[in-house]
């Protein structure tokens, strides 16, 4: 990447941490680490076998580094509406898990919103709401 490119969430640059590499790789690695130790985990790339190439090496290496095995049963993918089948095909068969069309929710939340985003996430408004007009109840009697 581009040493002054795409800023992370912190606001830092990758070329400050391909300088500081020695000093922050402690605590990338650790964090890393225990974002793949969650119960669950979903990872973005593009459809393009080289980049899902890199996914499946960092798997392969928390693997080897860990003893932990990727449950490969309890994997899938998921492609946009634009991605060609061929890609499709080849990145199912790099990666030896099965594509799924759509997942309903992800822990509790909508994983596609689209436009709209009031109307997807209005329920999560109303349900709050109604616990809170429950404790107003019980408070008031």
């Amino acid at each position: 990447m581009a040493p002054l490119k795409a800023p992370r969430l912190d606001g830092m640059p990758p070329l400050f941490y391909q300088h500081f590499w020695g000093t922050v790789k402690q605590d990338v690695t650790t964090s890393i680490l225990t974002w793949l130790n969650s119960d669950d985990s979903l990872l973005f790339c593009r459809a393009i076998i080289k980049e899902c190439g890199k996914v499946l090496e960092i798997l392969n290496l928390y693997e080897e580094a860990l003893g932990q095995k990727v449950n490969r049963s309890k994997t899938t993918l998921l492609f946009s509406k634009c991605t060609p089948i061929e890609a499709k095909h080849a990145i199912k068969v790099a990666l030896g898990v099965l594509e799924i069309m759509q997942y309903e929710s992800y822990l509790g939340l909508p994983s596609f919103v689209g436009r709209g985003k009031k109307a997807s996430f209005n329920y999560i408004k109303e349900k709050i709401w109604r616990k809170l007009q429950g404790w107003e109840l019980k408070l008031l009697s």
